[in-house]
């Protein structure tokens, strides 16, 4: 993959996860993604709390903001 040129491996990865996207909706099982992109993130939700500024929707846990961009084991995806 390192050695395509940079539009070959944006189409290849954009097609591969629209794929991904479509068997696991197909399949009604859970996606994976990155926190921020998750349907049940709250931006600046506990703004006030130390491991702030943000909270997941699904545990009420704040989420830093190096925490925001991990993939989540709680990942739901908008449908």
């Amino acid at each position: 993959m390192a050695r395509l040129p940079d539009s070959e491996r944006n189409t290849i990865s954009d097609g591969l996860s629209r794929l991904l996207h479509d068997v696991q909706w197909h399949l009604d099982s859970n996606g994976f993604g990155i926190c921020e992109a998750c349907s049940l993130f709250t931006a600046a939700g506990a703004a006030d709390e130390n491991d702030g500024p943000h909270r997941c929707g699904l545990t009420g846990e704040p989420v830093g903001p190096s925490e925001a961009h991990r993939i989540c084991v709680n990942y739901q995806a908008a449908r």
